[in-house]
């Protein structure tokens, strides 16, 4: 399997087009169309931390991260439905997605329940 997965990250990342994020490759289960219905498991993830194809930061650490995303109802009113998605990451996120800049405020803490909001759905949603 490893070499297998070897290949298939070998060749994600000879597709990508040079964009902005062209550094970076979803990987998605076999079959998943979407992130929202994959699931990698442990052991996979743990052979990816170690290819030399993934970059690692100034302290030699993967520039891998694991994320996973749920649906929430976010509506205020009582039985009414406004789904968002809701993307859990690892502290090295912020460093793999270059891109993300924090307007206010501060990056949440693990386990203090704290939510960081793309400014455009901080203004849909009313929140300050």
């Amino acid at each position: 399997m490893c070499a297998a997965l070897r290949r298939a990250v070998l060749w994600a990342i000879s597709q990508v087009r040079v964009y902005e994020f062209a550094r970076n490759v979803i990987v998605l289960a076999r079959g998943a169309t979407s992130e929202n219905e994959s699931y990698i498991p442990h052991q996979a993830i743990e052979i990816l931390r170690v290819l030399p194809e993934i970059a690692t930061d100034q302290r030699h650490q993967p520039l891998l991260s694991r994320e996973s995303i749920a649906g929430v109802n976010i509506s205020r009113r009582r039985g009414a439905k406004e789904f968002a998605l809701l993307r859990g990451v690892d502290p090295i996120a912020y460093e793999v997605h270059s891109n993300l800049h924090l307007v206010e405020g501060h990056w949440p803490v693990r386990g203090n329940g704290e939510w960081v909001v793309r400014a455009k759905a901080a203004g849909t949603l009313s929140i300050s």
